[in-house]
This record gives C-alpha cells, structure tokens and sequence, in this order.
C-alpha cells in the first residue's frame, strides 16, 4: 500500500500503456503522410489519365485490374479464416462487375459525376480510372462487410457450443 514515505512503484519503460502506439494491433494505419502518399498518387493519375492517349490508360487500368482480380481469387481459393471472408466479399463485387446490376451502377456513377461536374463530360481515360477506383472502394467495403458477418457467425457458433 502505497504512502507518503512509500511511493508506488514505477513501472518498466517496457510496459505497453493502454492507448499508446506500443499497444496498438499492427495493420494499417492512418497519417498525414500517408494521406499525402495517396493523394499525390491520385493526382498524379488524374494528370497523366488528362496527359496522355485515352487507349493507354485503358490498358494500364486492365493490367491493374487482372492484377487485382488475380490477387482476389487466389486467396478465394488458397486463404482461410477471415482473409478468405475478405476475398469472397471482394469476389462478390469484382464478379458483379459483369452483371446488369454492375453496368447500372456503373451508369448512376457516371451519371452522378456528370452532374456533379456541370454537364462535363469525364474524359474517356479519367473516367477508367475513376471506375477502377470505385470498384476498389467497393470491393473492400463488401470484403470488411463479409469479415465482420464471419465474425459475427463465429460468435454465435461459439455461444452454441
């Protein structure tokens, strides 16, 4: 018990204090830097999609986009556990992307941009970019979304048992 002739122990520099960085789960996480990081990418894409031919844009987005659906159905097939419910939420999204149901979302997208831009018209290689990076938003809100429905169905398993 701690008094004014006693004082409480210190702790070891080595203790992880709750809230500190030393105690956080590794993964990602957000900066400053890395928002900078990305949106100088952005704009950088968003100039050289502008700069140069549409049909080369075009074929660096499809590049990205077999790296991408490549990556995803691997890890549908070869992952467990919740890096597979992340692939098959992700799987979800990339396979619509064939469907009607994809092509008039795509349709809304371009339409909202079109209003939001004032009756502009998207250039041709700005516009594979920006459909690129919807599906990419999209496939990893669905894929978080599956993760957290594995969660939850695990949960429930265990309170079964």
């Amino acid at each position: 018990m701690p008094s004014e002739t006693n004082p409480p122990p210190m702790l070891p520099p080595e203790a992880k204090m709750i809230g500190t960085a030393a105690s956080r789960k590794p993964g990602i996480r957000f900066s400053m830097k890395s928002l900078l990081i990305a949106m100088t990418g952005v704009a950088v894409i968003c100039g050289l999609s502008i700069a140069l031919p549409a049909e080369i844009s075009l074929v660096f987005v499809g590049l990205i986009w077999f790296a991408i659906t490549g990556l995803i159905f691997t890890t549908l097939f070869f992952a467990s556990g919740e890096m597979r419910a992340f692939s098959i939420g992700a799987a979800i999204v990339a396979s619509s992307m064939w469907t009607g149901i994809g092509g008039q979302f795509f349709q809304g997208i371009h339409r909202v941009l079109y209003f939001l831009l004032g009756g502009t018209e998207v250039p041709r290689g700005l516009a594979a970019w920006v459909d690129l990076l919807v599906i990419i938003v999209a496939a990893i809100a669905n894929a978080v979304f599956c993760v957290h429905v594995k969660r939850f169905i695990d949960r429930h398993n265990q309170g079964e048992k």
